[in-house]
């Protein structure tokens, strides 16, 4: 295969209802560059290799397949992500999973030409679209998710988690010499990715949504709930820690951390009461502030249960029960 300015990773497992839609959104791509399309299989059972096959074979000078035939290699599917970004010969990669889809035809011409001009960048995105189901795509209200162009650096991602939406980020390739050891043992692996990258530049964000990320009950992400995901990524955070980031990405680091044990602690204390006081005093032992976020967390669900519908719907039931009471 010959030489290309960008790779395409894209990973797909048990998507053959989405993988034509991804496909497609990367072949209407108009560019003056080349590219190749890397497609990680991590053992489909749902004819999603079929039709990854059918794709290869309509196009093969663009297509590269990785057919794993174990299920779910890595822990989960680190294997999988990691197989096509090791193999992966451009300057660029983007990143793409197989249920989620891009909208714009000139969305890699955009970032690319971007990341051109621009050597301390190490890392574009933009805005997309988020997809419930069978409802239609909106956009995502998230304060960091802005209208207008912004940039972030390595110290907004560690202390406010991942500001890249996955099917957005294009980034320079070769930024580092290779992932941690601990990498396929990780929940979650674009995060660590850009974690890495942002050490040798800054990201940019464009408004504009060129993309949709679903979100759906077999989603690797938006499939599970919020204890399992805040559980998920202090497992992330602690690994992030063992990194030789500087003094600043640490603090932010460690602000996320506390963060998301409130959020997980919060969840549970939904469920176990029991086990959430094992779990606060264990948590709170080396970090108190913990039990300040927390606060702040129940406070924040509490008012948004005041302003909720079913709260509304309480208090007039209760005022027509008062006032039959009356009568």
């Amino acid at each position: 295969m010959q030489a290309v300015k960008l790779s395409i990773s894209l990973i797909a497992y048990n998507q053959a209802k989405y993988i034509r839609q991804a496909i497609e959104g990367v072949l209407n791509q108009k560019t003056n560059f080349t590219w190749e399309l890397i497609v990680g299989d991590d053992g489909s059972t749902d004819g999603t290799k079929d039709i990854l096959i059918e794709y290869q074979k309509k196009a093969p000078e663009l297509i590269r397949l990785i057919l794993h035939t174990k299920k779910n290699e890595g822990i989960p599917g680190k294997l999988n992500f990691l197989s096509t970004l090791q193999v992966a010969t451009g300057k660029y990669v983007a990143l793409l999973d197989g249920d989620d889809y891009w909208l714009a035809p000139h969305k890699l011409q955009k970032q690319v030409d971007f990341l051109e001009a621009n050597p301390d960048y190490s890392i574009c995105c933009h805005r997309v679209f988020i997809k419930k189901g069978n409802q239609k795509p909106t956009l995502y209200p998230d304060e960091y998710a802005p209208a207008a162009e912004t940039t972030y650096d390595i110290g907004m991602m560690a202390k406010y988690g991942n500001l890249v939406a996955a099917p957005s980020a294009v980034y320079r390739n070769k930024l580092f010499p290779s992932f941690p050891a601990w990498f396929n043992q990780s929940p979650v692996g674009d995060y660590v990715l850009h974690m890495l990258n942002a050490k040798s530049g800054k990201i940019k964000y464009f408004p504009e949504p060129m993309a949709v990320y679903r979100l759906h009950e077999k989603g690797a992400w938006g499939g599970q709930s919020i204890k399992k995901n805040a559980a998920g990524m202090i497992r992330v955070i602690g690994l992030l820690q063992t990194e030789p980031f500087d003094e600043t990405v640490q603090e932010g680091l460690q602000y996320q951390l506390r963060e998301l044990k409130a959020v997980y602690l919060n969840e549970l204390l939904k469920e176990d009461e029991t086990h959430f006081l094992q779990e606060y005093e264990r948590m709170t032992e080396k970090d108190t502030s913990i039990a300040l976020s927390l606060i702040q967390k129940m406070k924040a669900d509490m008012d948004s249960f005041h302003q909720s519908r079913t709260y509304k719907a309480m208090r007039k039931i209760k005022g027509l029960v008062n006032n039959l009471r009356q009568h």
